[in-house]
This record gives structure tokens, C-alpha cells and sequence, in this order.
């Protein structure tokens, strides 16, 4: 089924609706696929012969130097991979343009318009360095949406028990940039300003007309040994109490979120 204006347009006004419900409790995860390390190793060169003892001790170095980095990188790998499994819980505050988020390593960060701050537990926003949003962060993703020209409605799935339209779409990020008072991350897969304008993204409209779920893929590189990585944010429960404080950052954030409406 082809992509259609229509459906673009419900989405974004499914945004529209979303936003005016103020604030929502979230979840938020970035999947990254294990790492090809046998592409990273790149071709066999054959370098002229020398002296054989010279050469044997040559590819023993090689090879002994291969052999731990891939062993660190797949420890580093497999730790970050198992924390990553377990969902970050927070809050978007829609109108400030801001979000909070805690992850299960006791590390808090904090999001407003295109600065990050991040951190553990109770510091204090201040005494941590601001840095440059990434794509893979919520308040990046929600606004991905605000840019979508063309969906497609694909079959409903059901979140949580409700049952909602689900739309494969690609959004314009031109068109982000112009609806919103900050700078916008570029994905580190673009190449081409052509590209900018089909972004793939994933949206997910309960029957109330609010969106319960994005999804976004980036591949690095768009090559087989820079894997996508993919961020999923759930829209878990909406109208809820900010944070009183937004000055530190919170350790609040990681109540149990199970069973919220």
C-alpha cells in the first residue's frame, strides 16, 4: 500500500493531540544488534616476505592485538547491551520542551530543547556540563513526528492492551527544524541534505487518538559492520505531575510504571 498524505495528516494530528495532554510518564530504550567484529577485521593483505622469524612474531603481535580488542569490545558490548535491556522511565514536560530520565546504571538525564545534561542521581544540573542533544534521546524522537509528509496505515497491534493504528511514515526534517525554537541533531547516517527529507519512523494512535509509541532506526555508516541502532519511546501515561524540581536530577523517575493508564 502506498503512502498517502491522509494518513501524514492524522498522524501529526495525533501529535497535536498528544501535546495538548501537557505532560506523560515514558519509557525509553535504544536497541543497539550485536557487531559484526569479523567485518571490522577489513581484508587479508599479504606484505612481502621477509626474514620468517620476523614475520612469524609480526602476526603473532597482530593477531594477539586482534584477539583483545574484540574480547574487550564484546565485554563492553554485552554489559551495554544488558543495560539497555531494561527500559529508562521519566517524564516529558510537552510545552517546556523538555524531558527527564533514569536509567537502571543510577544515571539521570535531562533534556531541554537541544542541551543534555547528564549525570548520577541528585547532582545538581549545574555542576554537570551541558552538551548537544542527540537523535537518540525522547524529546528528538517525539519531534520527528512533527515532521512526517507521508504514512502508510499499516495492521493495528495492540500495546498494553489497547489496540492501536500502527503507520510506517517518513518525516521531513526540514520541516522539524521550522516547528521548533531549537537546533535539531542530524543522524550520523545522513550524507545527502536529500536524505534529511525521509527519515523512516514507526508511529503507534490509540483509539483515543493519542500516540502511544514511536520508533526510529539510524543506521551508522549504512554499512553490514555499523549496525542500527533503534529508539523506541512509550508514551505510558499522560497529565501527570511533573518534577517539582528540575534543577537536580531526579532519582523519582524510576518508579515501577506497570499498570499506569
Amino acid at each position: 500500500m502506498p503512502e498517502e498524505p491522509a494518513a501524514a495528516a492524522d498522524v501529526r494530528a495525533a501529535l497535536g493531540h498528544t501535546v495538548s495532554r501537557g505532560t506523560a510518564r515514558i519509557e525509553f530504550r535504544c536497541e543497539i544488534p550485536p557487531v559484526d567484529f569479523d567485518a571490522l577485521k577489513g581484508p587479508k593483505t599479504r606484505r612481502p616476505d621477509g626474514h620468517p622469524l620476523r614475520g612469524l612474531m609480526r602476526r603473532l603481535g597482530v593477531a594477539l592485538i586482534v584477539v583483545v580488542l574484540a574480547g574487550t569490545m564484546r565485554l563492553v558490548e554485552r554489559w551495554w547491551r544488558k543495560s539497555a535491556a531494561q527500559p529508562a522511565a521519566g517524564v516529558i514536560d510537552f510545552e517546556a520542551q523538555r524531558c527527564m530520565y533514569a536509567d537502571s546504571r543510577s544515571t539521570a538525564t535531562l533534556v531541554v530543547g537541544d542541551r543534555t545534561w547528564r549525570g548520577p542521581f541528585g547532582t545538581a544540573v549545574d555542576a554537570v556540563s551541558a552538551d548537544y542533544a542527540s537523535t537518540m534521546q525522547p524529546l528528538w524522537v517525539i519531534d520527528l513526528v512533527r515532521g512526517i509528509m507521508a504514512a502508510r496505515e499499516e495492521t493495528p497491534q495492540v500495546l498494553d492492551g489497547r489496540t492501536c493504528r500502527r503507520y510506517s511514515a517518513h518525516a521531513d526534517l526540514n520541516r522539524v527544524a521550522e516547528a521548533v525554537p531549537y537546533q535539531l541533531a542530524i543522524p550520523m547516517s545522513m550524507r545527502r541534505l536529500g536524505e534529511l527529507k525521509r527519515i523512516e519512523v514507526e508511529v503507534w494512535v490509540d483509539d483515543g487518538g493519542c500516540i502511544r509509541r514511536i520508533r526510529h532506526a539510524e543506521t551508522r555508516g549504512g554499512t553490514p559492520s555499523f549496525p542500527v541502532n533503534t529508539a523506541t519511546l512509550d508514551l505510558i501515561e499522560f497529565g501527570i505531575e511533573p518534577p517539582a524540581d528540575w534543577s537536580r536530577l531526579s532519582t523519582v523517575l524510576l518508579e515501577p510504571l506497570a499498570g499506569a493508564a
